[in-house]
């Protein structure tokens, strides 16, 4: 082999290679450009709806609770239910997979506070990984902790956790434990879920302090009319509100007195906590 060949070698060699470097550069700084926009929640609380709504949008591609489908896939291969902190490691190669190779502009995910609990990482760590990415931070709340709780164990009960707007409502009824609530993979007394949700939420307000940040309200943006929720979420990221179509209803929509049993027991155990108007509405 002559010079002149070897050294042509070597330069398509080098080509090559800042050929591949380049494309990793390119792929690093295309998952850094992603908008990502996280929703935290916690669950029954019109998510579905508005996550249906965005997703309707040209510009976002919306792949909900991403780490739910997660536990379920380790359910499966584990053959038993997740429990706290199964997962010794938070599972970020999985989370940056996902936010990857998206052809959107926006790529929206959900986020629980069991969610994390069970992946062992606090709100602000989580938070803390997406320091270098341009994301936007979406709460949404539903403030009577109640209506979520009796939801859950009504959705669980039936199996029907949303409800299109082609499907017939009806009344299910419910009864509440208080020693015992078994909702969000876990089982504890019902004022410490209410006591839990309470504090996960000013968690979440000291950790996003400083960031982009939307707060919506279920009774307020959702409940009535979820179109409400969509405007705002669309102002809040700098798109332009489309036409898009509601096709979920509320699944538990009756008064607290018609769907639980024990309604009077549970005013009892709550009449001297501030939660005790939960269960009024």
């Amino acid at each position: 082999m002559d010079s002149n060949t070897h050294k042509q070698k070597e330069m398509n060699f080098a080509k090559k290679i800042d050929v591949s470097l380049a494309k990793m550069y390119r792929s690093i700084f295309k998952i850094k450009r992603k908008k990502i926009v996280i929703m935290f929640h916690i669950g029954r609380s019109g998510s579905t709806v508005t996550a249906d709504l965005l997703n309707q949008h040209d510009k976002c591609k919306w792949d909900g609770e991403i780490f739910d489908d997660l536990f379920r896939k380790i359910e499966r291969q584990n053959s038993r239910t997740i429990k706290e902190k199964d997962i010794p490691h938070f599972p970020i190669k999985y989370l940056k997979q996902k936010c990857k190779d998206k052809t959107k502009e926006y790529y929206g995910i959900e986020v629980k506070f069991f969610h994390l609990i069970l992946m062992d990482i606090s709100i602000q760590s989580f938070i803390e990984l997406f320091k270098d990415y341009d994301v936007s931070f979406i709460v949404l709340k539903r403030n009577n902790f109640m209506r979520k709780i009796v939801s859950s164990q009504i959705a669980h009960k039936t199996k029907i956790f949303h409800l299109s707007t082609q499907e017939t409502l009806k009344l299910e009824k419910t009864t509440i434990d208080v020693n015992s609530i078994k909702i969000d993979r876990d089982d504890k007394p019902l004022l410490d879920f209410l006591n839990n949700f309470r504090e996960m939420f000013d968690q979440l307000d000291l950790a996003l302090q400083g960031k982009k940040t939307l707060k919506i309200s279920f009774e307020e943006d959702v409940e009535q009319n979820p179109l409400v929720a969509y405007n705002k979420i669309c102002n809040f990221l700098g798109i332009i509100p489309q036409n898009p179509q509601i096709n979920f209803q509320k699944t538990t929509p009756f008064k607290m007195s018609q769907i639980v049993t024990n309604i009077h027991e549970v005013e009892d155990y709550l009449k001297d906590t501030t939660f005790h108007f939960m269960t009024k509405e």
